[in-house]
C-alpha cells in the first residue's frame, strides 16, 4: 500500500499504433490508410518511421476511421514518489 504520492506517467506506444493501424485497414499501404482516414500519406511515413508522433487530433482521427480504442496506446507508469 502505498504511503507517499504518485507520479503517473503515460507513454505513448507507438509499435502497437502502427501495427493495428496496418491490420484495421487490411492494407500496409501507406496510400489506402491516407484514404480511410483523410492523413496524408507523407505525415503516416514520418509516423512509421519513427521521424514524428502524431498530433492528438490525427491520432483520433485514425482511431475513428478504423474503430481503434484510443487508451490500448497509452502505457501507464506509476512512481511512487518518497516524502
Amino acid at each position: 500500500m502505498p504511503n507517499g504520492k504518485q507520479r503517473i506517467e503515460y507513454a505513448f506506444n507507438m509499435e502497437l499504433f502502427i501495427g493495428d493501424m496496418h491490420s484495421k485497414s487490411g492494407s500496409v499501404a501507406l496510400h489506402d490508410i491516407e484514404s480511410l482516414t483523410g492523413v496524408d500519406k507523407s505525415v503516416l511515413s514520418r509516423w512509421q518511421n519513427n521521424i514524428t508522433l502524431p498530433s492528438m487530433e490525427n491520432f483520433m482521427k485514425i482511431c475513428a476511421a478504423l474503430q481503434l480504442e484510443p487508451k490500448n496506446y497509452f502505457d501507464k507508469q506509476v512512481w511512487e514518489l518518497k516524502k
